[in-house]
């Protein structure tokens, strides 16, 4: 399974029929010549065209495009809701934007279908956006270039809505030992405001950006969006976010389904994702990072002494084989002082997955803030050392008592481990358990993953991560209505307005979406009205009798078929669940009785297929297979199929609705 596959696996929570419609929706817009932003279509807008043997003095259509990017970036032709086709080709341009588009109609700057424009060169940036708000910029490629492809800055105005999409940024230098950031979207100062940035989809190849994160949002910069993006091979760091007095901090930051590895160079201390006096409401979900240096660190350094970083949720993400730290949520420098740095608070890790073979490198270290909650990850280190590492040092204890960890599961391969709290090491996890007060319903297991040699870390039906997580927290009180009390609400987000609310399950109830979360108060606001006890446990939706641990959440699959033949119907089914030894399979259908009659009971187990006889042709059946435990059934599916003695033509078999 390749990496693309583990983000996809990684949404299995997500409602893919309504996001398979909002697609349709807009193909029918984008084929039917009308733009789409933020829900406001724009009816009639112009195209125009850029091309290698173009010229300026054109009037820029397809027959007679203009010459450079840089013309179409300056033109007054250009309007709100016009598209600029780029045809193949390369360009060797510095692009200052100096048109914004509109509210719902951005100006979208894109490759001609079926064609790659390349823009290179040297200097600071290949495209710079200053003033001007509402752009796209799609399917370009920005190759051999020095120093920083695009920087989206205020100076003297607020900027917004831009939107930076699948688009290849390979081989980047440096330019006099000098690097930049390959996408930066940053403040000057605390004056004006940088919001509603979507980085999505892009392709980040070999690039050298020296010190520089290659996608970096520092600043009072607002409703970011850094979605599904694949970064390969990077000097430094991979995606940072940083607050620093004099520019303010970022809030409100969605970092999801990014696929990051080999980041960082020797002698660096470069993590995938990296917060660095962030501000609030940060969400760092479905990541897949590995080969790198660091995974994720969420921190304060020195010159964010000033700063305080809280809610953000670390949530399912996949890190493996980093060489230095698969996860860190703490601040403080190299000796972990909680007293050179900022603050962190009520943040919390959750749901994650952590894989090391590497000697030398720490799966993981929580230190050095307030609030902390780490609860339902793996943790799994087969480097030999096995040593799973929380505080380190003496110099945090006032934080300890406000942390929160629990039901986590540990795997070395043939023990417990050693266990690392306040800089003394216990040999068991009962030690740590007993010495630390933490932990108390973690434990020791095998995870078996499907295949964690080829980076797939899916749970095996028989994992002992499967039904073993905890609650996230509990209801504070008894009651009813769409306003829930609970004793810790910045597990749980609204979506920021950059994507759906949690789903969630509050006690025995049906799940049910936030819509509003008060974290001061500690109050959830659902979608629907339920009912509720005191202390009802709540998390996050789950399949299954409990959540599974760790960030995949095992969901068994059934699949029934049948394949019709002449007065018959072949039976196969497969299963990846693994079934009570008290378990038989149960076979019911309708229509003329064939052999053996309908209800067949008593099947082995075993059993994967089965033939029935003399049925009778061209007629619709519909079969229902059922794994029956004692009387209740445990997994049901069903197929209609018509028996036939026509074999010229293709089976016909059709899934029930």
């Amino acid at each position: 399974m390749n990496r693309k596959q583990i983000l996809t696996h990684l949404r299995s929570h997500c409602c893919h029929l309504k996001h398979m419609i909002s697609l349709i929706s807009l193909a029918v817009l984008f084929f039917l010549g009308v733009g789409y932003e933020g829900g406001t279509a724009q009816a009639s807008a112009s195209t125009f065209y850029v091309a290698p043997n173009g010229d300026d003095n054109n009037p820029g259509t397809l027959a007679k495009p203009w010459r450079t990017i840089q013309y179409a970036a300056s033109s007054e032709a250009v309007q709100p809701g016009d598209t600029v086709y780029i045809r193949g080709g390369t360009y060797n341009e510095y692009i200052q934007q100096e048109r914004s588009g509109a509210p719902g109609n951005p100006i979208v700057y894109r490759n001609y279908p079926g064609e790659t424009p390349v823009i290179t060169g040297s200097g600071s940036w290949r495209w710079h956006i200053l003033e001007q708000s509402y752009i796209r910029i799609e399917g370009m490629s920005f190759r051999d270039y020095r120093k920083g492809a695009i920087q989206i800055r205020t100076r003297n105005a607020n900027i917004k809505g831009i939107e930076i999409i699948n688009n290849t940024f390979e081989n980047q230098s440096q330019l006099n030992n000098d690097g930049a950031k390959t996408i930066h979207v940053t403040t000057t100062d605390t004056n004006f405001v940088v919001s509603d940035i979507t980085i999505r989809g892009n392709r980040l190849l070999n690039v050298d950006t020296g010190d520089h994160p290659a996608i970096q949002v520092a600043g009072e910069a607002r409703n970011i969006r850094i979605l599904d993006n694949r970064i390969r091979n990077t000097s430094s760091i991979a995606i940072g976010v940083a607050g620093r007095p004099d520019i303010d901090q970022p809030e409100n930051i969605l970092i999801k389904g990014n696929d990051i590895s080999r980041h960082g160079a020797p002698g660096k201390f470069s993590a995938g994702i990296y917060l660095d006096g962030a501000g609030k409401n940060i969400i760092v979900e479905e990541n897949v990072i590995y080969d790198g240096l660091q995974g994720i660190k969420v921190s304060l350094e020195p010159p964010a002494a000033s700063l305080v970083t809280r809610y953000v949720i670390i949530r399912r993400n996949v890190l493996f084989n980093n060489s230095q730290i698969n996860l860190k949520v703490g601040v403080g420098g190299s000796a972990d002082n909680c007293n050179q740095s900022g603050r962190l608070r009520k943040s919390v890790a959750v749901y994650n997955t952590l894989f090391t073979t590497l000697n030398g490198s720490i799966n993981h270290r929580f230190s050095c803030g307030k609030n902390l909650r780490w609860k339902n990850n793996i943790f799994v280190d087969m480097s030999g050392g096995a040593s799973f590492q929380y505080s380190l040092g003496d110099n945090d204890t006032v934080p300890l008592a406000t942390w929160l960890l629990d039901y986590n599961l540990f795997y070395n391969g043939d023990g417990n481990g050693s266990y690392r709290w306040q800089g003394v090491a216990y040999q068991s996890l009962a030690a740590f358990q007993a010495a630390s007060g933490q932990d108390v319903y973690s434990f020791t297991g095998d995870p078996k993953f499907v295949d964690a040699a080829n980076g797939n870390f899916q749970l095996k039906a028989d994992s002992a991560a499967r039904d073993a997580g905890g609650p996230l927290t509990f209801t504070s009180n008894a009651g009813s209505g769409t306003v829930i009390a609970v004793a810790e609400a910045w597990y749980f987000t609204d979506g920021l307005g950059l994507q759906e609310g949690d789903r969630i399950r509050v006690g025995d109830n049906d799940p049910v979406t936030v819509i509003a979360v008060d974290y001061a108060n500690n109050t959830l606001t659902v979608d629907r009205a339920i009912a509720w006890q005191n202390q009802d446990e709540v998390n996050y939706d789950y399949a299954g009798a409990a959540p599974d641990v760790g960030a995949f959440e095992f969901v068994p699959q059934f699949k029934l078929r049948g394949v019709p033949a002449d007065r018959a119907v072949y039976l196969l089914w497969d299963v990846n669940e693994i079934l009570p030894p008290t378990a038989v399979w149960q076979i019911e259908y309708n229509g003329p009785q064939g052999t053996p009659p309908s209800p067949i009971t008593g099947i082995s187990p075993d059993t994967t297929q089965l033939t029935l006889t003399d049925l009778e042709n061209y007629t619709s059946y519909e079969f229902t297979l059922r794994a029956m435990d004692n009387g209740t059934p445990l997994l049901t599916d069903t197929v209609r199929v018509m028996p036939t003695d026509i074999f010229a033509f293709l089976p016909h078999v059709m899934k029930a609705r």
